[in-house]
């Protein structure tokens, strides 16, 4: 779940990035 609270901070910050983030993390997890 904690993906989705990472995408959630990550739309407030620009809403772009968040595609970025999460596909980091994802590939880490």
């Amino acid at each position: 779940m904690d993906l989705l609270v990472t995408r959630k901070g990550a739309i407030r910050a620009g809403g772009g990035d968040y595609g970025i983030i999460p596909g980091s993390m994802g590939t880490g997890s």
